[in-house]
């Protein structure tokens, strides 16, 4: 996957143990190869901008934008 550091992604899959759901907005922190597998840093915002959490998945979690796609607004 082709992914920039500060990129929007949605997450494809739930984040166990978390509230975040899949279809969830975050922000790409960094990086990372692990061997074979790339990590990615992501943190989640409010919709007001406040930080909710910080998270290292692999990229097989996140997905880059669509332009056809739309926001939605829930509560934690």
């Amino acid at each position: 996957m082709n992914l920039e550091i500060y990129q929007e992604v949605a997450l494809k899959k739930n984040l166990s143990k978390t509230k975040f759901k899949k279809g969830d907005l975050c922000t790409v922190l960094s990086i990372k190869e692990e061997g074979k597998k790339e990590m990615i840093e992501i943190e989640f915002f409010s919709i007001l901008g406040q930080s909710l959490g910080v998270y290292i998945v692999s990229s097989d979690y996140v997905q880059v934008l669509s332009p056809t796609a739309v926001a939605n607004m829930r509560e934690l």
